[in-house]
């Protein structure tokens, strides 16, 4: 849902309730036009309105940073505006105002300044101001939420300097402003949220689902109220919602209900009372877009909202039953999303498929529609990746091999170059795709079970390859196409040879090479040892050979730490990588640690903090 435009980036709001995979979730309603002027996000002047001569001079004044010039500017704009009823630039006027004297009064100042402003004001104003100071005291409060969250309750009133504020001051101070803007719910209603066009950024979905400046204020109130630190910063709350009651029932139920509540600030009942209050203004619409996205997202509110206990099957119960009543509104497909979520979570990805697949062909060009078929072709996917052993031995190793929507996978190996160095120190190369012929090819059926979901197959790796390294690549297609297809790399060293490497008890590097299949000691073996430099850059050769029992030793080489170890003969190859930093015996028995963790990751004033401690 909304974010809000700043300067130098975007400072999102809270995104409850939105599917994560909806790609215009930020813009999809309006939000306000702001601009960051010292730490403080507030309103720019990006729009212009009837006064274009004049806001061209304002930008003008701000780019040779006058701000006396730019005051004055928008001073003149602001009584101009709302002398001929053209409420909406004569409240950016203002905001703007106030905001260009942030820069010399202080961070906190414009908030002040702008109720102060708000009496004054035309009444036609009033109201969106209001809404304007919730929202700026959120945005300061966003921006410096980590300082907020730093500070402890005195105990002492901390006055009005919002500067020196705790967590759960700062928290009711924007609580008590949206209530106030709230309570302007009747004017609001009659503002078509257009009228304010210069001062909201218009949203991809346009009007029609939140058409006046009641739905822009109330769903950024609901925001707040979702948000994880207002809940937690007040006492357990005593109004829990039943997940039997009638917050999953039919709309009518749910306007219906009237649960007791005891504390009527909680942010529980303070949401609850603004979402039947949306539903019931939009109740009688002639086009019900509105009616039923508010009855949608008081589902989502209520998926979090809810006891546990039961909750997920009345979501689903109730999902299901709006997608069946609604079948013929696009929000019916973005309800399907959120069913699709649900049965994904427990990988029913068949159904999911099923209930997507509907809300594309429903709505193939509704923004919903379109995330459907997005979601849909997301799951349709195919997938391939591949794990093995990097050295294939004649005792035989296996390709693990991860896959999505495939019912074969088609092998060829390469042969390619490998040259010990610098560039291969922390892993072996991957070079481009080969043009040539492999030295095999081969293929394997997979299990498809046609639901849409990840399985894994182990296979034998072959074992009739000559000695070297190779470029093993798998395609889900047998013609290896680069496009509309799945492809995995891995490079394998062929060898009869295996190695084992440690930190040696005198410093440095000790070893031994042997047969992969006996284990016999293998001697003569030439090892080359190349290390990478700690603090310059570059790297340093060592050789040694296998004696009789198949060791090796590479002495301390100072100041290096990664490592690479190749024992060769001809194109025979084993090779080890490691960090040579440490000492064989450099293990302390005197010394312990012990691991602390709590009963949970986050507590509400008053609650009992438990915790444990494990000796490890």
């Amino acid at each position: 849902f909304p974010g809000f435009v700043c300067q130098g980036g975007s400072l999102p709001f809270s995104r409850r309730g939105v599917n994560p995979n909806f790609p215009t979730t930020m813009n999809a309603f309006r939000s306000f036009v702001r601009v960051l002027v010292t730490g403080l996000c507030c309103l720019g002047t990006a729009v212009a309105g009837p006064r274009d001569a004049e806001w061209k001079k304002v930008d003008e004044a701000r780019q040779k940073d006058q701000p006396k010039t730019v005051m004055e500017l928008l001073s003149a704009i602001e009584k101009a505006a709302f002398a001929d009823g053209s409420w909406a630039e004569g409240t950016r006027a203002l905001a703007s105002r106030i905001a260009m004297e942030a820069q010399i009064e202080g961070k906190a100042k414009p908030i002040q300044n702008l109720e102060a402003a708000i009496d004054a004001a035309p009444e036609g104003a009033r109201p969106v101001l209001r809404a304007l100071a919730a929202e700026w005291m959120h945005g300061y409060y966003q921006m410096n939420q980590w300082r907020f969250m730093q500070r402890s309750s005195t105990g002492v009133p901390a006055g009005d300097d919002m500067e020196t504020w705790d967590l759960a001051r700062i928290l009711s101070e924007i609580d008590a402003r949206l209530q106030k803007s709230l309570a302007d719910a009747e004017a609001l209603k009659k503002v078509p949220v257009a009228d304010f066009a210069e001062l909201l950024k218009a949203g991809a979905l346009g009007d029609g689902l939140r058409p006046t400046m009641y739905d822009f204020v109330a769903n950024r109130a609901l925001e707040f109220y979702a948000s994880e630190e207002v809940a937690v910063s007040r006492p357990v709350d005593d109004f829990r919602i039943a997940a039997d009651s009638p917050v999953f029932g039919t709309a009518e139920e749910f306007l219906a209900w009237k649960p007791e509540v005891k504390d009527a600030t909680s942010p529980k009942a303070r949401a609850l009372a603004i979402h039947q209050a949306l539903l019931g203004f939009h109740r009688a619409d002639a086009d019900p877009g509105a009616f039923l996205l508010a009855d949608l997202e008081r589902l989502r509110w209520a998926a979090k909202a809810a006891d546990a206990g039961g909750r997920d099957a009345r979501l689903e119960q109730a999902l299901r039953g709006f997608i069946e009543k609604n079948a013929a509104s696009p929000l019916s497909a973005w309800a399907r999303v959120d069913l699709a979520d649900r049965l994904i979570a427990r990988k029913e990805t068949k159904e999911a498929h099923g209930i997507l697949k509907a809300g594309a062909l429903a709505f193939p060009e509704h923004p919903f529609g379109k995330v459907c078929e997005r979601l849909v072709d997301t799951l349709e996917q195919r997938e391939l990746t591949l794990a093995t052993e990097s050295q294939w031995t004649p005792a035989g190793e296996e390709i693990r091999v991860s896959h999505k929507n495939l019912k074969r996978v088609w092998f060829r190996l390469y042969p390619a170059s490998f040259e010990p160095g610098k560039a291969i120190i922390d892993t072996d190369p991957l070079p481009k795709m080969p043009g040539g012929k492999p030295a095999k090819a081969w293929d394997a059926e997979l299990v498809d079970a046609g639901d849409f979901q990840g399985h894994s197959v182990r296979l034998a790796a072959p074992l009739d390859v000559p000695a070297g390294y190779y470029l093993l690549v798998a395609s889900g297609r047998e013609d290896f196409a680069n496009e509309d297809n799945a492809l995995a790399v891995s490079g394998v060293h062929v060898t009869p040879l295996a190695m084992t490497a440690r930190p040696w008890v005198e410093g440095g590097i000790e070893g031994f090479v042997v047969d992969a299949v006996t284990g016999a000691p293998l001697a003569g073996i030439e090892v080359g040892a190349w290390f990478a430099k700690r603090v310059l850059p570059g790297t340093t050769k060592v050789t040694a050979k296998t004696d009789a029992g198949g060791r090796f030793e590479i002495r301390d080489q100072g100041d290096y730490r990664n490592y690479l170890l190749v024992a060769s003969r001809g194109l025979e190859r084993a090779v080890s990588r490691g960090w040579s930093g440490g000492r064989g015996n450099s293990e302390r028995d005197d010394l312990v640690s012990a691991v602390m963790f709590t009963d949970r990751a986050i507590y509400r004033p008053g609650q009992t903090v438990h915790f444990k401690g494990i000796w490890t």
